[in-house]
């Protein structure tokens, strides 16, 4: 029984040290692809951000699973596009996931098309609106 108890701890232990070889791995190699066309300050703030927003994404699941839904909003419908994202996010967390892991890939492949899409949004000084 204590033999069981000790293996398995030993083998969380060995899954836990893997996995953080594998994260610690994984960033380094991102900041090795980035370093070049960034810089050392910008290829590391960007694997510090995309931890955070790894963190953010993973933190907001947990959030949500622990939550639980309430019985009063299960059978509301959705209100807007936010409201009808969110229900989308709740109902599916691990397809959202792989949404925005696809997502980052995209924006990684073609940096060019997330520039024109963050301009469409945000506007830029360079094009002033015409009266």
């Amino acid at each position: 029984m204590i033999r069981r108890i000790i293996l398995g701890v030993v083998a969380v232990s060995l899954l836990g040290a893997g996995a953080s070889v594998a994260v610690f791995a994984s960033a380094f190699a991102l900041y090795a692809l980035l370093e070049p066309s960034l810089g050392r300050a910008g290829a590391a703030g960007a694997v510090i951000g995309g931890v955070a927003l790894l963190m953010l994404l993973a933190s907001l699941i947990l959030w949500l699973a622990a939550k639980g839904p309430s019985a009063s909003r299960r059978n509301a419908p959705p209100q807007g596009p936010l409201e009808h994202v969110m229900a989308a996010v709740k109902d599916r967390p691990l397809i959202s996931v792989a949404a925005i892991a696809a997502a980052a890939v995209a924006a990684f492949r073609n940096p060019a098309a997330i520039m024109a899409l963050v301009g469409a949004f945000f506007g830029s000084e360079s094009n002033p609106p015409r009266r």
